[in-house]
């Protein structure tokens, strides 16, 4: 039963046995709950204290769950999904990492050193490169000796990033997909599509993000082919010497702007298409 104080004592009452039995319970249950109080502060204080020392750990190991937050040196990593095991280090072609995820694990969130990844031989499936935020030195994706990518590359939420040497195939569209991302310099990369395209959609395709292509070749084995350089919203893509064909060879959507420099991809239907305020210069 819970207390119910008597508030509307007089100089003069007479204090009786139930009023004494009434307020010791009170002071009883006002005892029982300070108690259960402390029970539940003392097991959340200890619940407390343990994320702070998972905390304290992350620091210490200059990371963010699983993965460091900034690098303290320079790191060359390697990557072969043929020969290469997850349990290695990853810091040679003998002991390269089998798998991107793992990869991935060993990037830092902001990379202050210079820190590469070597692609060898074929790898299959998506390589998804987020949330790297070089500050001061660049991160980059290399291809070592005819590096394949049969799969897609995905660019999400990074800034100065670098992709060389590889060749990209895959069976449908979206080989190169990069979102919220700025600095991206992509060069010397080929991209193949044995399927035919659809309207509408890119190889490389750039949304809110700032890019430079280089030297990159379209390839459509299949008769049409999608557009090669697709910018759908508040982009900034600079061309330079690109080559190969699409069913388009630019398109600038949603304010978008593609700055052309040396050569450019053709496209079978036409070379450029703007729409929405897309802009090609």
């Amino acid at each position: 039963m819970s207390y119910k104080p008597k508030t509307n004592w007089k100089y003069d009452d007479i204090v009786t046995e139930q009023d004494m039995n009434r307020i010791e319970s009170g002071i009883g249950e006002a005892h029982e709950q300070i108690e259960q109080l402390q029970q539940g502060v003392g097991q959340e204080f200890g619940l407390l204290q343990e994320e702070v020392a998972a905390h304290k750990e992350n620091y210490a190991k200059m990371q963010f769950g699983e993965r460091p937050y900034f690098s303290t040196r320079s790191a060359t990593y390697y990557l072969d999904q043929e020969n290469g095991n997850d349990d290695n280090d990853g810091l040679s072609e003998a002991t390269a990492f089998k798998t991107w995820e793992k990869t991935h694990s060993m990037i830092p969130i902001f990379t202050i050193k210079s820190t590469q990844v070597r692609v060898i031989g074929e790898y299959r499936g998506v390589i998804d490169i987020n949330n790297i935020n070089s500050v001061i030195s660049s991160f980059s994706l290399l291809g070592v000796e005819n590096s394949r990518l049969l799969g897609k590359l995905r660019i999400r939420g990074c800034n100065n990033i670098n992709v060389y040497n590889l060749e990209i195939e895959k069976e449908d569209l979206f080989h190169v997909d990069i979102d919220d991302s700025y600095g991206i310099r992509i060069s010397n990369v080929n991209i193949i599509s044995p399927t035919d395209g659809r309207y509408g959609n890119g190889y490389i395709e750039a949304n809110r993000s700032i890019v430079t292509l280089e030297k990159i070749n379209f390839k459509s084995i299949g008769k049409g082919g999608a557009s090669c350089i697709l910018c759908r919203s508040n982009s900034l893509v600079l061309s330079k010497d690109n080559t190969g064909s699409g069913i388009y060879a630019l398109y600038a959507m949603s304010g978008s702007v593609i700055v052309k420099s040396g050569s450019q991809p053709t496209g079978s239907n036409t070379n450029e298409v703007v729409t929405d305020g897309g802009l090609i210069r």
